[in-house]
């Protein structure tokens, strides 16, 4: 089973076959799965699912970044929709991967990107966001920026990925920030 998982793990951090991906997902079925492509969708989901007593976390798809002008795109569209969440009153919170906010190129960008999404946060309604663990290669990296903000803010968790080998070892080196703890689906 590790054989067959290493390689969709590695089929999906190829590049190319990610941009495929965004473009034919929804026709193969993503949108079974995808809350909405607008905001308006995406509240009108939440809404739904709060109707049932169910709460939401919104993960902004976008993790393959590769320049500053696409980073700060990712985090005004975050941005966005946590304004739509607290504006329009219903129960959800984030879940942000450090990657899609410049990580990969430049990790003080990234700091700052997700330092003012925790601002934002904050100020509506102290909303919880998690920082998504993503992959293994970029774990140092995501690990630095949550070291570096968890000491300011109260309202930062983490989403430790249960298939990392490290996953026990980062619950116990963070047991003061709320965190998530989730399995990925191949």
């Amino acid at each position: 089973m590790s054989l067959f998982k290493d390689f969709f793990i590695a089929l999906s951090n190829h590049t190319y076959l990610n941009k495929i991906a965004k473009k034919m997902g929804p026709q193969m079925g993503a949108n079974r799965v995808v809350a909405g492509n607008t905001i308006h969708q995406l509240i009108e989901t939440i809404q739904y699912l709060n109707d049932y007593n169910i709460s939401v976390t919104v993960d902004s798809l976008g993790e393959f970044v590769s320049t500053r002008e696409e980073s700060i795109k990712a985090k005004e569209e975050i941005l966005e929709i946590i304004d739509a969440i607290y504006n329009n009153n219903v129960k959800a919170h984030m879940s942000v991967k450090i990657s899609q906010l410049g990580s990969e190129f430049d990790l003080n960008l990234a700091y700052e990107n997700m330092r003012e999404i925790l601002l934002k946060a904050d100020k509506n309604g102290k909303m919880p966001i998690n920082i998504d663990t993503e992959k293994y290669d970029s774990l140092s990296k995501i690990q630095h920026i949550i070291d570096r903000l968890k000491g300011e803010f109260k309202n930062v968790g983490t989403v430790i990925q249960a298939y990392l080998y490290e996953a026990d070892d980062l619950i116990d080196k963070y047991p003061d920030i709320t965190f998530e703890t989730s399995e990925r689906c191949l």
